[in-house]
């Protein structure tokens, strides 16, 4: 179902459940009004005098009405909650007013008028139920949301501390070694060994560009890790292939189906970065296989190549994601990998092949391919 649709279906069906309960509530106070005004209407002799109880019922048939509409202007996602702390309230205020009514009747040579009593009870019940309800459900939702920003604090407080550690140490690290290289230069002659300075040191300063890099796409990942698209799988492989396009030799597309999947607006990166670590991290003869597969309402997009592997430590710091792993890992690019896959609800699995090399899974939520984008 295309996302607009789904929203605005969704939408109509809340509106829907709404009205429902809204018309139950008024055609419950309707029928408490009546019941406590019929022994007028059947000119029954109850004790009271009539016109004031009728005037009572009135009123406070007016104030549950104003009650009612006051909440479901408010137009609060739970009036469904709202409105059954309301029927209970209701329900209590009637069987007070009964037990009420009860008990006076028994030894007592006058009784009370039952219908009235109830009626009475059961609308004073939606009065005081209905906005008790509301202020309930709202300090819910507060509380509730409350803990989601406290939770995403947390989340974002921690991310940042780990990207602080990797970016330090690694700026640190090859910043150090462009320091030493420059310094040999400056003491030696202009030899070919120069040359050789100078290929190192274009080497370093590329990886720092790479550090500024990645720390800006995860900049952009979290900012939008709330998001998802829906994207035709074809289109996500062109799309993370696109930079390495001089490069093809090195690169094998394989069978890419016609999924659509649901994920997030920048997963490219992911599959990008996947396939940039198996051409930067071994020989030039490498060659990296991307494919995809569906399973069980998910799809695979599945980067292999048959290079020398990844380092343990560089899947136990995925796994864990802890900061002293990070540190002395390569850490910022599986980030990217991690954060644009597993923050729209796929899934990433890293692992060595048995026949040598490394396999990069990254599974996607499979949807409709009319509504892919």
């Amino acid at each position: 179902m295309n996302p607009i649709k789904k929203a605005v279906r969704t939408t109509f069906d809340d509106v829907k459940n709404r009205r429902v309960y809204l018309a139950a509530f008024h055609g419950a106070t309707v029928l408490l009004a009546g019941l406590g005004m019929e022994n007028l209407l059947r000119a029954v002799d109850q004790p009271g005098y009539e016109p004031i109880k009728i005037s009572c019922i009135l009123i406070l048939g007016v104030f549950s009405v104003v009650a009612i509409q006051y909440v479901y202007m408010k137009k609060n996602n739970n009036f469904d909650s709202i409105a059954r702390i309301g029927a209970m309230f209701c329900l209590y205020g009637s069987l007070v007013a009964a037990l009420v009514a009860f008990g006076n009747s028994i030894g007592s040579a006058v009784a009370m008028d039952l219908n009235y009593t109830v009626a009475m009870g059961g609308l004073a019940g939606v009065i005081a139920g209905m906005p008790v309800g509301y202020i309930y459900v709202s300090f819910g939702q507060a509380k509730t949301l409350g803990q989601q920003r406290q939770t995403k604090l947390r989340s974002v407080s921690n991310r940042m501390r780990i990207l602080y550690r990797v970016t330090r140490h690694n700026i640190r690290t090859e910043t150090n070694i462009i320091l030493g290289y420059l310094d040999l230069i400056d003491s030696a002659d202009r030899s070919g060994v120069s040359d050789e300075h100078m290929r190192v040191l274009r080497e370093h300063a590329t990886r720092l560009n790479s550090i500024s890099e990645h720390v800006k796409r995860l900049r952009l990942i979290w900012q939008n890790e709330d998001s998802t698209v829906d994207t035709a799988a074809t289109a996500l492989v062109a799309k993370a292939v696109h930079p390495f396009r001089g490069r093809g030799d090195a690169i094998d597309i394989g069978g890419v189906g016609d999924s659509t999947v649901r994920c997030h607006p920048f997963a490219h990166w992911a599959v990008e970065e996947a396939i940039d670590n198996a051409l930067a991290h071994n020989d030039d003869g490498t060659t990296v296989t991307v494919r995809t597969a569906a399973v069980n309402g998910r799809v695979r997009v599945i980067v292999e190549d048959d290079g020398s592997g990844i380092p343990p430590l560089e899947i136990e710091s995925l796994r864990r994601r802890t900061e002293s792993q990070l540190v002395h890992g390569q850490g910022l690019g599986l980030q990217v990998i991690y954060w644009a896959i597993e923050s729209a609800g796929g899934s990433l699995t890293v692992e060595n092949r048995e026949r040598g090399g490394t396999r990069v899974v990254m599974e996607f939520p499979a949807v409709d391919s009319g509504t892919a984008v």
